[in-house]
C-alpha cells in the first residue's frame, strides 16, 4: 500500500483498546453475541468473517436475525444476548441498540446515531489511497461520485481531495445521486450522471464511492459513448467479486480490509464484555490497497518513452530488475530517461523501481502470512536486509513495523 509522503497518515492509526486478561473465569454457559450486519455485498460478508474468526475461537455462540432481514429492525425480543455487534445505520436500529441495555460495537460509518464504540474502515485513508493511484499513473484530471448523505462517502471524498489539492488538482464532484438519478428503465438513454461524466476532460480518473456505485459509472459511461480506460478511468471501492467482474471493462476496486473491521469489532466487544472502558475513538482500519483491473489499466503520461519505462516496472513489480532493465525496454540512454522521468514524475528511474517493489511488499505484509525473506523475493528484492533499507527511507517504518502497526494480532482469548 503506497501512500504518499505528503500525506499525514496519523488519523488511521488503528486505535488500540486494553489488552485483556491471559486467564478468563469459567462460565456457566458460552458467551453469547448478537449480530446484526448486512450480509448481501461483500463488505458486510467481510466484516462477519473477521467476527466468526475470532468469536469462534473464544467460543462464541452466535445469534443472528432469522433470514438476515436487513432493511428493518429484526424481531430479537427474545434474543439473550451478551454482547452486541450491529450496523447501526438509522435512528430506528440505534433506537432498538439503546433498548437491548447490552455492551455493543457499531460497525457502521453510514451515519452517526449515538456514541458507541465503533469499528469502522478507515474513510479517509481509502479517498488518499485512490487519488495516489491515479496520480501514480500520470492522470491530472479527477473526479468523484458518490453520496452527500452518507458518513463514509463524505470521508472518502475528503480524503481524495487533501491529496489531490497537495499535488494542485480541484476534484469534480457530481451534484447528482447515482441511487436516485440514474434511471435505466430506458436503456438507451444517456442518464444526467453520463451527461456529466461526458463533460469531464478525457483523461480523468473517477473515484466511485463504492462498487456499485462503479458499475453504474460504467454502464453510464457506456451509454454517453465514453471509452474507459481511454476516456475515463475508474476505481471502485470494497472489491466485491460479484460486482468487480461481471462490470465491462472489469472494475479495479480498493480492498477495505472488512474482515480485519470485523475481528476488531469482535476485539473491542470482547474489551468492553470483560468490564474493561470503552475506547474513547472508533477503531480506523486501514484499507489493504487498489487490486487493479481494466478499468483504471492507463497511463496518461505526457512522454511516451517514461511510460513504455513505467509500465515495464510495474509488469514486473514482483521480478528483481535493474534500471539497466528499464534502459533495455526504450530506445535511450540513462542521462535523457533519467531527465524525462524527474520530469515527468518528479523521481528517478530507480526511485520508480522501488516505490513499485515497496508497494508490493506492503501490501503482501498485510494480506498474507509470509515471512520476511519470502516477502523480499516476491516484491523485487534480492535480501531482506535490502527491502529494509528502502521500505524505511519510503515509509517510515520497518518491514516487520508495518506489518505490527495494519495488520496486529486478533486472535485473542478472552
Amino acid at each position: 500500500m503506497h501512500v504518499d509522503q505528503t500525506v499525514d497518515t496519523r488519523a488511521s492509526d488503528i486505535t488500540r483498546v486494553p489488552e485483556l486478561p491471559a486467564v478468563v473465569p469459567l462460565r456457566k454457559r458460552p458467551i453469547r453475541v448478537g449480530v446484526i450486519v448486512d450480509p448481501v455485498y461483500a463488505h458486510g460478508r467481510g466484516i462477519l468473517r473477521g467476527i466468526m474468526s475470532y468469536g469462534l475461537g473464544c467460543g462464541w455462540d452466535f445469534q443472528k436475525p432469522s433470514g438476515w432481514f436487513f432493511e428493518a429492525v429484526p424481531d430479537m425480543r427474545n434474543w439473550k444476548v451478551d454482547g452486541l455487534i450491529a450496523s447501526i445505520h438509522d435512528e430506528a436500529m440505534a433506537d432498538f441498540v439503546g433498548q437491548m441495555g447490552v455492551p455493543t460495537v457499531n460497525i457502521s460509518s453510514s451515519h452517526t446515531y449515538g456514541n458507541w464504540p465503533s469499528a469502522v474502515c478507515d474513510n479517509v485513508m481509502i479517498g488518499r489511497i485512490a487519488a495516489m493511484h491515479y496520480l501514480d499513473r500520470g492522470i491530472r484530471s479527477l473526479a468523484y461520485v458518490g453520496l452527500d448523505r452518507a458518513r463514509w462517502s463524505v470521508e472518502r471524498l475528503a480524503g481524495f481531495t487533501a491529496v489531490a489539492i497537495d499535488h494542485g488538482i480541484t476534484p469534480r464532484i457530481c451534484p447528482y445521486d447515482p441511487y436516485l438519478t440514474t434511471d435505466r428503465s430506458e436503456p438507451a438513454t444517456v442518464t444526467p450522471i453520463g451527461q456529466w461524466l461526458a463533460d469531464l476532460p478525457r483523461s480523468t480518473g473517477v473515484l466511485a464511492g463504492n462498487d456499485s456505485i462503479g458499475e453504474m459509472v460504467l454502464s453510464d459511461a457506456r451509454l454517453a459513448g465514453l471509452h474507459v480506460p481511454e476516456d475515463l478511468a475508474v476505481l471502485g471501492v470494497d472489491n466485491d467479486d460479484m460486482t468487480v467482474l461481471m462490470t465491462s471493462p472489469p472494475l479495479s476496486s480498493i480492498e477495505s480490509n472488512a474482515s480485519l473491521v470485523g475481528q476488531e469489532a469482535a476485539r473491542v466487544l470482547a474489551s468492553l464484555m470483560a468490564g474493561n472502558p470503552a475506547p474513547t475513538e472508533p477503531v480506523r482500519v486501514p484499507p489493504l490497497g487498489v487490486v487493479a483491473r481494466a478499468s483504471t489499466d492507463v497511463l496518461a503520461l505526457s512522454d511516451a518513452d517514461v511510460t513504455t519505462a513505467v509500465r515495464f516496472i510495474r509488469e514486473n513489480a514482483a521480478a528483481e530488475i535493474s534500471v539497466n532493465d528499464v534502459l533495455a525496454e526504450v530506445p535511450l540512454s540513462r542521462r535523457p530517461l533519467e531527465k524525462r522521468f524527474r520530469r515527468v514524475l518528479g523521481r528517478s528511474i530507480l526511485g520508480e523501481i522501488h516505490r513499485v517493489h515497496v508497494e508490493r511488499a506492503a501490501q503482501l505484509l498485510v494480506a498474507t502470512d509470509l515471512s520476511m525473506p519470502a516477502v523480499a523475493r516476491a516484491s523485487g528484492f534480492a535480501t531482506y536486509t535490502r527491502l529494509g533499507i528502502v521500505f524505511r527511507k519510503l515509509n517510515g517504518c520497518s518491514p516487520s513495523d508495518y506489518r505490527l502497526k495494519y495488520r496486529p494480532s486478533r486472535l485473542k482469548e478472552v
